[in-house]
């Protein structure tokens, strides 16, 4: 009787050992959210939020993420990750980042979209990495939020 109680244990065991061998699932960047911060010429300081969504059972040590910043299909700057994060098993977690763009670049692009009465257009298109050198791309799109402080 005891014999036919030891193969379940052991399959169990086996199969629980291949779900933390099997390769983690891409994290997916399910918002995002840039806002201009200051504009001090030689440059614009813009805010960057991205909001990442874990499918893995494991949480996942996010060791870097680089992307480039394009304003109206123009490329302004580059984001990184200033620090690494965990995102928790099937959890979510905000990443925020810091952009300091050329204004030689990115003006034209603001100053047509403000006198057209327009939305920015942005496109953040990067890599995350994790700590074990696995990376997944990434593109995001959406307009660029003004700040309306009085």
């Amino acid at each position: 009787m005891q014999r036919r109680h030891f193969l379940p244990a052991v399959l169990a065991v086996a199969l629980s050992g291949c779900a933390t061998l099997q390769r983690p699932i891409a994290p997916e960047v399910i918002a995002s959210r840039v806002r201009v911060v200051e504009a001090r010429l030689p440059e614009i300081r813009l805010a960057v939020e991205l909001t990442l969504r874990s499918r893995n059972l494991l949480p996942l040590p996010i060791d870097a993420l680089d992307a480039t910043l394009s304003l109206a299909g123009v490329d302004v700057g580059r984001a990184t990750l200033a620090q690494p994060v965990t995102l928790p098993a099937y959890g979510e977690a905000r990443v925020a980042l810091d952009v300091r763009a050329d204004a030689s670049a990115s003006l034209p692009s603001i100053a047509a979209a403000l006198g057209a009465a327009a939305p920015l257009e942005y496109e953040l298109a990067g890599t995350l990495r994790l700590a074990d050198g696995t990376s997944w791309p990434f593109r995001r799109r959406g307009a660029v939020l003004r700040d309306r402080r009085p």
